[in-house]
């Protein structure tokens, strides 16, 4: 009767991703693209960026450490890749490690 619904293996294009537990609760990760084994998001409101692995995504999804949010609107993405592209250009003093969901409060 009721089926239960699936969750993807990967960040769908322009969606958001609350996160619900850990280090980096309270952030929404926008996903903008993948490289390589990572996926690459801007975390707002900080509006940093972040690397997930792609085995961490699936775990975070998995473990209801990340909850899918809702797909942000093209104009507001745009703006977004447009800061995580500034962000890359720059490094803001700091380079990017690919972060680690944890269920730790």
């Amino acid at each position: 009767m009721f089926q239960k619904t699936q969750l993807p293996l990967h960040p769908k294009h322009k969606f958001s991703y609350a996160v619900l537990h850990g280090t980096y609760c309270g952030e929404i990760l926008v996903y903008i693209k993948t490289i390589e084994d990572n996926y690459q998001f801007i975390a707002i409101p900080k509006n940093e960026n972040r690397e997930v692995p792609k085995n961490q995504f699936q775990i975070g999804l998995a473990e209801n450490i990340i909850d899918p949010v809702r797909q942000i609107p093209k104009g507001v993405w745009m703006l977004l890749k447009k800061q995580y592209d500034y962000n890359q250009t720059h490094k803001l003093d700091k380079a990017v490690e690919p972060i680690e969901l944890d269920n730790e409060d």
